[in-house]
């Protein structure tokens, strides 16, 4: 399998439950990693083209927004980008095939519409977010990850 940097792939509850909004706090400590949103609607709304800006000026090198129906675009994105970036930030709920990202988050925060997808990605999640501050043991944990995926491009 080929070597890609650290995508950390970002889902919860539904609408409002703070995804966005973590990852422009972790665009912050990280400045210059790429984000990505993915999400079910066709065309992407003035809400989705504000959420790419969000990203850019919090930091993100990269940002877009493709919607569900163009997962195959946003995996050769993906691939591109990890062949250069270090750190990829990835809002979406469902998993994307040829795609094994380092860290799954979940959003742990109850919203009035939960989405069915939700519950999949809770299942799948390597770590909980309450609110969308990340918490010391995030940070360390991406921090470790990009470490460890320095030391295995070193090694080869």
């Amino acid at each position: 399998m080929e070597h890609l940097g650290v995508i950390i792939q970002i889902g919860g509850a539904g609408k409002g439950c703070g995804k966005t909004t973590l990852i422009c706090h972790l665009l912050e400590l990280f400045p210059g990693a790429d984000a990505y949103k993915s999400g079910r609607h066709e065309i992407p709304g003035e809400n989705y083209e504000g959420d790419s800006q969000r990203f850019i000026r919090a930091g993100a090198s990269r940002s877009g927004f493709y919607s569900s129906d163009r997962d195959s675009e946003l995996l050769r994105v993906l691939k591109d980008a990890a062949g250069e970036e270090v750190l990829i930030f990835l809002e979406k709920n469902r998993d994307l095939e040829g795609l094994d990202p380092n860290l799954r988050i979940y959003m742990d925060v109850p919203v009035s519409e939960p989405r069915s997808d939700a519950v999949e990605m809770k299942a799948r999640a390597d770590h909980l977010v309450i609110g969308s501050k990340p918490e010391a043991s995030l940070i360390g944990l991406i921090k470790t990850l990009l470490q460890r995926n320095r030391d295995s491009d070193q090694l080869r």
